[in-house]
């Protein structure tokens, strides 16, 4: 069982800024992490009024600075044949955004792995 105080409210919104801190240096696979525990983690129903709404705001933040990560861009061309393609954020469904990061998580994760084997390749 968590422990009350890791899922408390200002402890969760900190998972968020850290996944835009890390966005910022082009960490995307550690700022995916940070972002999917931080949704792992995160109970709406602990939050009301202005809380609420500054967690929803950074989340919407983070999934916009994932968005414009290039390689995330060059992952949705691979699978979409689409530069247009995002991950979007709809307050309430936190439970499917989290699902889509995953994916997109595993799929960076699988894109590192063939460039790391292509270099060693050479």
């Amino acid at each position: 069982m968590s422990n009350p105080m890791s899922i408390a409210p200002q402890n969760v919104r900190q998972y968020f800024a850290r996944s835009k801190s890390l966005l910022k240096r082009n960490e995307t696979l550690r700022a995916l992490d940070a972002l999917i525990s931080g949704l792992d983690l995160y109970d709406p129903s602990l939050l009301l009024g202005k809380a609420r709404f500054e967690t929803e705001v950074l989340i919407q933040e983070s999934v916009v600075d994932i968005g414009r990560q290039p390689s995330v861009r060059k992952f949705f061309e691979q699978i979409a044949k689409s530069s247009k393609m995002t991950v979007n954020y709809v307050p309430g469904e936190e439970g499917k955004l989290r699902a889509v990061l995953d994916i997109l998580r595993k799929g960076l994760q699988n894109m590192e792995g063939e460039k790391t084997a292509a270099a060693a390749a050479f």
